[in-house]
């Protein structure tokens, strides 16, 4: 599942996603929390999970931007979490 959510996604996404994931400060673990909650979307069992994961994690997102003025990661995240949700909405 994940690999054709890969290949179907926009790739500049995954690219932010690694990113995100790269980035070396105190909110580490966070982020990655963060983008495995995005990516576990995917791994909803119908639309209504998928978009009940989806806003959960926003409110995670909106929480962690409370904490940090990274708000380039903000973007990428509500991003990835926006494309994920799109994608799996349209592949089921």
């Amino acid at each position: 599942m994940l690999k054709s959510f890969a290949v179907g996604m926009n790739t500049a996404y995954l690219k932010d996603a690694v990113d995100l994931l790269n980035v070396n400060n105190d909110h580490q673990q966070k982020l990655n929390v963060l983008v495995q909650s995005i990516l576990a979307i995917v791994k909803a069992p119908d639309k209504d999970e998928a978009q009940s994961r989806y806003r959960r994690v926003m409110k995670k997102i909106g929480d962690f931007s409370a904490i940090t003025s990274a708000t380039l990661n903000i973007v990428k995240l509500s991003s990835l979490a926006t494309t994920v949700l799109q994608f799996f909405m349209q592949s089921h």
